[in-house]
C-alpha cells in the first residue's frame, strides 16, 4: 500500500542525568533503533480517520494517547480537529510505560507529519514535539524528544544536543522488571523531595550531573580505566534513584537478579519506579 506521508521515530533509553536535567543538567541519550513507530498519511476528502496497529499491546491505550497528541497540536496551531481529513495509519512496537520513549516517539511522529502538512518549519519540529509531551510529563525537559529523533547517543543539555563520539563500544543490555514505570508520579515524587529537603535535592542534582560527565568522558576516551569509570558513573546515578526513593520492590528484585548474574553496574533507565534497567557486563 503507498502513503503520501510516513514518518518513522524510535525508542530510546538513557544513560545517565534523569530528573536532574529538568533542571538544567546534562544528560546522556541513546536510540532503539529496532523498536519503532511509523505514522503513515493518505491524503482524502473524508474526515479525518485514524488506524493503529499496537504489536503485542492494546490499540484502545494507543488511541486514546493518539488522540489527545492530535487535539492538541490542533489547539496549539488553533485549527480545527474537524478540518482534517484522510487517513493516518500508525504502527508501532514500542512498549508503553517502560521509559522507552513511546509517547515522545508519537509527539515527534505528529509534529512531523504537521510539517508535512504545511502548518510548521522544519526547524520548529523539535518545540512542537516538545509542546505535545507536556501532555505526558507536566513540563518536558526535551531530553526525550532529542533521544527519539537521533540515530546514535546523544549529550543533551539545555535543548542542546551533541553527538557522543565512543571511543569503544560497552556491553550494555536492557531489560524489563515488568512492572509500569509512572513518569508523572516519579517526577512529582522528586519535586517533593525539593519541597521538603532542598539540601538534599540539590546534591543529588549535583551527583546525577556528575554522573553523567564521568560518563561522557569514559565513553570518548578509551584507557584502561574506561570500564571502571563507566561502572562508576551507573552506580552513582543508581545511588540517586535510590534517595529519590524510586526504586520499588520489583525493581529491586529485578536489578539484584543481574548483580548477581555478573553485571558490572546496573541502574533504572528512565524515571524509574519500575520500567527498563541498564546493566553494563565485561
Amino acid at each position: 500500500m503507498s502513503f503520501d506521508f510516513e514518518a518513522i521515530t524510535h525508542g530510546k533509553w538513557i544513560l545517565a542525568g534523569e530528573h536532574a536535567v529538568i533542571r538544567g543538567s546534562g544528560a546522556l541519550v541513546f536510540p532503539v533503533t529496532d523498536k519503532t513507530i511509523k505514522l503513515s498519511y493518505t491524503r482524502n476528502l473524508s474526515p479525518l480517520k485514524i488506524r493503529t496497529n499496537y504489536i503485542n499491546q492494546n490499540d484502545t491505550n494507543i488511541n486514546i494517547v493518539i488522540n489527545k497528541i492530535i487535539n492538541k497540536a490542533c489547539n496549539i496551531l488553533n485549527e480545527p480537529f474537524d478540518d482534517f481529513t484522510g487517513e493516518v495509519y500508525i504502527e508501532t512496537n514500542i512498549p508503553a510505560g517502560i521509559g522507552m520513549g513511546a509517547s515522545a516517539a508519537l509527539c515527534v511522529a505528529v509534529a512531523r507529519w504537521f510539517e508535512y502538512l504545511n502548518f510548521l518549519q522544519l526547524d520548529q519540529i523539535y518545540n512542537f514535539a516538545k509542546n505535545l509531551e507536556d501532555i505526558f510529563h507536566g513540563k518536558s525537559s526535551g531530553l526525550d524528544i532529542a533521544g527519539v529523533s537521533t540515530n546514535s547517543g546523544v549529550y543533551f543539555k539545555q535543548g542542546v544536543t551533541n553527538t557522543i563520539h565512543s571511543a569503544w563500544q560497552p556491553n550494555w543490555q536492557l531489560s524489563s522488571c515488568n512492572e509500569t514505570s509512572p513518569t508523572a508520579e516519579c517526577i512529582n515524587k522528586v519535586k517533593k523531595l525539593w519541597d521538603s529537603n532542598e539540601k538534599l535535592a540539590k546534591a543529588l542534582d549535583l551527583q546525577m550531573g556528575q554522573s553523567v560527565e564521568i560518563a561522557k568522558m569514559a565513553l570518548e576516551n578509551k584507557s584502561l580505566n574506561s570500564l571502571a569509570m563507566l561502572q562508576e558513573a551507573m552506580q552513582l546515578a543508581n545511588a540517586c534513584f535510590e534517595q529519590w526513593g524510586l526504586i520499588t520492590p520489583k525493581l529491586a528484585e529485578h536489578m539484584q537478579q543481574i548483580k548477581s548474574a555478573g553485571a558490572l553496574a546496573v541502574k533504572p533507565t528512565g524515571s524509574g519506579g519500575g520500567g527498563l534497567v541498564v546493566s553494563l557486563w565485561e
